[in-house]
């Protein structure tokens, strides 16, 4: 099964905590009312990633019943972001690389068209989080004129 692909970066929020910054745009939408499934990917410096795939497939359905841990978890979105709940799962080679799953489903859909931001805080332990929310093209403007600033 293909998966989509969003690489991240490592950035910081307002307390100097590390979190994980992607960005997609495409000319088409993600439907949820099947469930999707949210693989992050942080433990190699350089190589952070978030797959998403459907709930329902093979490689993906069987990480979630071996791993069916339900735990109450503090909202921490703002801003209108939609926020998954993650979960910290570690590799079965005993590398000690750990990786975070979350699943969403609700009858519904996100038009990629605009473009989406995720944002993944894994620096508090037990109240990991993928959120997802609507690209600011001014936000990516001031970053743009920031960045030739700085250049110049």
């Amino acid at each position: 099964m293909q998966r989509l692909r969003v690489d991240l970066f490592p950035s910081s929020d307002t307390d100097g905590k590390t979190i994980y910054v992607g960005r997609l745009r495409f000319p088409g939408i993600i439907k949820f009312d099947k469930g999707a499934a949210f693989l992050v990917y942080t433990s190699v410096s350089g190589q952070e990633e978030l797959h998403i795939c459907p709930l329902d497939s093979p490689d993906i359905s069987n990480v979630f019943d071996y791993y069916n841990v339900q735990r109450i978890r503090i909202n921490r979105s703002r801003y209108g972001n939609l926020p998954v709940k993650l979960e910290t799962r570690y590799e079965k080679e005993n590398t000690g690389k750990k990786f975070y799953i979350g699943k969403l489903e609700f009858k519904g859909h996100v038009d990629c068209e605009k473009g989406l931001v995720f944002l993944v805080f894994t620096a508090d332990e037990g109240e990991e989080e993928l959120q997802i929310g609507v690209l600011d093209p001014e936000k990516l403007r001031k970053r743009k004129i920031n960045s030739e600033n700085r250049a110049a």
